[in-house]
């Protein structure tokens, strides 16, 4: 095997990984957003419990904390959703170019 062929291998293996892992911590970001989804939703009491004053102080301060928090959540999300297809576009890449030096290697004709 020449050099061409061994650095096309490694290339295709590394971007494989680079494409798997950046797929598995995408899905984990999604189920993430699922549950912020979900608390955002239950975040709101029914009515009967907000008709003493008391109680409706109360919430409108753990929601305000809780929309803050959701806030920075979907902030830094969104970060890393931006690094997951960073690494995802780079893993495809990866593949591509080794795809081609194999196949520029096998396309050469032997004298």
């Amino acid at each position: 095997m020449n050099t061409k062929n061994i650095t096309g291998i490694v290339l295709v293996i590394v971007g494989a990984i680079f494409f798997l892992f950046a797929n598995n911590m995408k899905s984990q970001a999604m189920m993430i957003q699922n549950k912020m989804g979900m608390v955002e939703q239950h975040s709101t009491p029914p009515p009967a419990i907000l008709e003493r004053p008391a109680n409706r102080a109360r919430q409108a301060q753990s929601q305000e904390t809780t929309q803050k928090s959701l806030m920075i959540g979907e902030r830094t999300l969104d970060q890393y959703m931006q690094l997951i297809n960073f690494v995802q576009i780079g893993g495809g890449l990866c593949i591509v170019g080794g795809a081609l030096l194999i196949l520029s290697s096998f396309s050469k004709k032997k004298k």
